[in-house]
C-alpha cells in the first residue's frame, strides 16, 4: 500500500499492489527481520562492554574479505551478513532505556553534545569533520544571523567560497546578509525531495527517473533538452511550480551545469556531507564525574582520535585524489554545512574547532583553549594534518 498527501490539502491517495514489488526468497535475505540468537548475540556483547563497530564487525564475520569467498556457504546468504549500524543501535538503546534516566529539561544533554563535540568532532564509526556545530530550537533567520556574525567576529579573515544550503530561506537571507560575496549552493537530496513532494512518483514513474538524471546533467544544451522532455511529461501544474520556483536565476543555485568544475566538496549531493556525527555518541555513564576527571579522558581521547585519524580509509582516500604542496592552502574546506537539530531548548555555539585536515588552515583555535595548552596546539595541528609527510 502506497499512501501519498500533498501541501496545503486534506486529500490523501492510496495505491494497493498485491504484488510483491521486490525479489522473494534468498534474494530477500537483507530486508527481513534479525534472527533471535543474532539479536541475543548482539545484546551479550553490548552488555559486556564492546563497542558497537566491533560488535558489527564480529556479527556480520568475515564475508566482505576477499579470501573468504572460497569459503562462502551453498545455501546462500545469512541475514546476519547483512547487519548494519542501525541494527546494533535499535539494541544498544533498548539497552540504555534499562539504566538511563532522562533529564527533566534539556540543557544537561546541550552541555553533553557540547562536550563531545570539542572533545573529538568525530562519532565512534570514524565519521565526521572538525566544522562549526549549532545547536538550537529553532531554525529562524535571527537564530542562524546569529550563529554567523559568531563565526565572523571571530574570524574577520576568513570568507568560505560556497554554502551548502537546503532551500531554506531564512539560511539563504542569513547567509547573504553576513558573507554576501559567499555563493550558495542547494543541496541535490532536499532539491529531490521537494520535487517528489508535488506529484506521485508511482504514477508518473517515468518523469521521475528523468528528473533524477536532469539534476546531473553538465551540459547546458542538453540541460534544457531535458526540461522539454519533463514538459511533455509532467502535468501543467508541476511545469508551473517547476518555472516558478526552480528556473532562472534559481538554476545556478543546483543544477550540475554550474558545478561539474569544481572538487568534491561543492559537488556533493548533500549538504550533511561535512556534519556526520553519531547524535547519540554522548557518554551519559559518566555525567556524574567531576571535572578534574574529565580533562586525562580528554588527552588520551585525542591521542586515540590522532591515530585512527591517519589510519581512517576516508582520509586515505582523499591523501590519493588530492596532490598538495606546502605552499597551496587548499580551499575545499570553505563550505559550512548548517544543521539545526530540534532537540535542545536553548542555542548554544560551539566555537570554531578547525583541525586543518587538507591545509594549514589558520584559524584560531579558541575553543581549544580549556581543554590543551596553547604549546601543544603546533603538535596538534601537525597530528591532524593527514597529508604531513
Amino acid at each position: 500500500l502506497t499512501v501519498k498527501f500533498y501541501p496545503h490539502t486534506d486529500e490523501i491517495l492510496g495505491i494497493y499492489n498485491h504484488e510483491h514489488s521486490h525479489e522473494i526468497g534468498k534474494a530477500n535475505t537483507r530486508f527481513t527481520r534479525l534472527r533471535k540468537d543474532t539479536r541475543s548475540e548482539i545484546e551479550r556483547l553490548l552488555r559486556l562492554g564492546v563497542e558497537p563497530r566491533k560488535v558489527l564487525a564480529q556479527i556480520q564475520g568475515n564475508i566482505y574479505t576477499e579470501e573468504n569467498l572460497s569459503k562462502l556457504k551453498d545455501e546462500g546468504a545469512r541475514r546476519s551478513e547483512f547487519c548494519t549500524r542501525a541494527d546494533v543501535r535499535r539494541i544498544e538503546k533498548m539497552i540504555e532505556q534499562e539504566t538511563v534516566r532522562l533529564a527533566s529539561q534539556d540543557g544537561p544533554s546541550v552541555l553533553k553534545w557540547v562536550e563531545t563535540l570539542r572533545e573529538r568532532a568525530r562519532d565512534r564509526w570514524g565519521h565526521g569533520m572538525p566544522a562549526a556545530w549549532m545547536i538550537l530550537s529553532n531554525g529562524t533567520e535571527d537564530t542562524i544571523n546569529f550563529f554567523l556574525k559568531s563565526i565572523h567576529s571571530q574570524n574577520p579573515s576568513i570568507v568560505p567560497e560556497y554554502f551548502m544550503s537546503d532551500k531554506d530561506h531564512a539560511q539563504m537571507n542569513a547567509i547573504k546578509r553576513v558573507y554576501p560575496e559567499s555563493a550558495i549552493l542547494l543541496c541535490w537530496w532536499h532539491v529531490l525531495h521537494a520535487w517528489q513532494q508535488h506529484f506521485s512518483i508511482t504514477i508518473y514513474s517515468d518523469l521521475w527517473g528523468v528528473l533524477k538524471k536532469w539534476i546531473c546533467v553538465q551540459k547546458d544544451d542538453e540541460f534544457w533538452e531535458y526540461w522539454e522532455k519533463i514538459k511533455s511529461l509532467a502535468p501543467d501544474s508541476l511545469v508551473e511550480y517547476f518555472e516558478k520556483n526552480w528556473l532562472g536565476d534559481t538554476v545556478k543555485l543546483w543544477s550540475n551545469v554550474y558545478r561539474h568544475d569544481r572538487n568534491i566538496f561543492q559537488t556533493c549531493d548533500t549538504n550533511m556531507l561535512l556534519f556526520l556525527i553519531s547524535l547519540h555518541d554522548i557518554e551519559t555513564r559518566n555525567s556524574d564525574l567531576k571535572e578534574a576527571t574529565w580533562r586525562p579522558r580528554r588527552v588520551c581521547g585525542l591521542r586515540n582520535l590522532l591515530r585512527r585519524f591517519k589510519r581512517n580509509p576516508y582520509i586515505l582516500r582523499m591523501k590519493q585524489m588530492f596532490i598538495l604542496s606546502n605552499q597551496v592552502q587548499l580551499k575545499a574546506l570553505n563550505i559550512v554545512s548548517i544543521s539545526t537539530p530540534t532537540t535542545a531548548t536553548a542555542c548554544h555555539f560551539l566555537q570554531f574547532a578547525f583541525a586543518s585536515i587538507f591545509a594549514r588552515f589558520k584559524f584560531t583555535f579558541r575553543s581549544l583553549v580549556p581543554l590543551f595548552p596553547p604549546h601543544t596546539w603546533p603538535y596538534i595541528l601537525k597530528k591532524l594534518n593527514p597529508f604531513n609527510p
